[in-house]
Protein backbone atom coordinates (compact mmCIF):
# COMPACT_ATOMS: atom_id res chain seq x y z
CA UNK A 1 0.00 0.00 0.00
CA UNK A 2 2.62 2.84 -1.74
CA UNK A 3 0.60 6.01 -1.12
CA UNK A 4 1.72 9.23 -2.36
CA UNK A 5 0.97 11.96 -0.21
CA UNK A 6 -0.05 15.69 -1.67
CA UNK A 7 2.86 18.15 0.47
CA UNK A 8 0.21 20.81 0.73
CA UNK A 9 -2.45 18.41 1.81
CA UNK A 10 -0.20 17.27 4.90
CA UNK A 11 0.73 20.69 5.69
CA UNK A 12 -2.87 21.15 5.66
CA UNK A 13 -3.87 17.99 8.11
CA UNK A 14 -0.92 19.22 10.13
CA UNK A 15 -2.13 22.61 10.81
CA UNK A 16 -5.79 21.40 11.69
CA UNK A 17 -3.69 18.72 14.06
CA UNK A 18 -1.83 21.73 15.98
CA UNK A 19 -5.28 24.12 16.51
CA UNK A 20 -6.47 20.52 17.44
CA UNK A 21 -3.95 20.02 20.12
CA UNK A 22 -3.98 23.72 21.87
CA UNK A 23 -7.14 23.02 23.03
CA UNK A 24 -6.73 19.62 24.95
CA UNK A 25 -6.19 19.54 28.60
CA UNK A 26 -2.93 18.48 30.01
CA UNK A 27 -4.28 14.94 30.48
CA UNK A 28 -5.91 15.14 27.21
CA UNK A 29 -2.60 15.84 25.47
CA UNK A 30 -0.13 13.04 27.66
CA UNK A 31 -2.74 10.58 26.31
CA UNK A 32 -2.25 12.01 23.12
CA UNK A 33 0.94 11.38 23.16
CA UNK A 34 1.22 7.83 24.53
CA UNK A 35 -1.08 6.90 21.72
CA UNK A 36 1.02 8.70 19.28
CA UNK A 37 4.34 7.40 20.33
CA UNK A 38 3.06 3.73 21.05
CA UNK A 39 1.79 4.02 17.10
CA UNK A 40 4.97 5.02 15.54
CA UNK A 41 7.51 2.46 17.84
CA UNK A 42 5.12 -0.08 16.65
CA UNK A 43 5.58 0.59 12.70
CA UNK A 44 10.10 1.29 13.46
CA UNK A 45 11.86 -2.08 12.57
CA UNK A 46 13.30 -3.71 15.80
CA UNK A 47 16.73 -2.01 15.92
CA UNK A 48 15.37 0.99 15.73
CA UNK A 49 12.49 0.55 17.96
CA UNK A 50 14.95 -1.20 20.58
CA UNK A 51 17.08 2.03 20.68
CA UNK A 52 13.77 4.53 20.37
CA UNK A 53 12.35 2.30 23.61
CA UNK A 54 15.74 2.36 25.75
Amino acid sequence: MDQKVDTEELVSRLWKLADALKNLSRDQLRQFIAWLTHVLKARLPGPLRDKVTG
